[in-house]
């Protein structure tokens, strides 16, 4: 959780549009809709791109192809 908005008790949705490239990995990320808090925002694509893995798509050929996939991130604190 970013430290600045943990201290503000601030909490948020952030959605993205993810790029994934032919071997599952996060090529780029993109916030569409942003929480209206800027540490969740940036610290979302952060996340995303140190951690997340993916299924490459599939493309007509059979082989692996570059996508794009939608995520949400919901930050609240309990």
């Amino acid at each position: 959780y970013p430290g600045i908005a943990a201290l503000r008790g601030q909490s948020g949705r952030v959605s993205l549009v993810v790029l994934v490239d032919e071997l599952g990995k996060v090529a780029d990320c993109t916030v569409i809709e942003p929480s209206g808090v800027a540490s969740l925002d940036a610290q979302s694509c952060a996340v995303i791109k140190q951690g997340a893995k993916y299924k490459p798509a599939i493309g007509l050929d059979g082989k692996p192809a570059k996508s794009a996939a939608f995520q949400s991130i919901i930050w609240k604190m309990f």
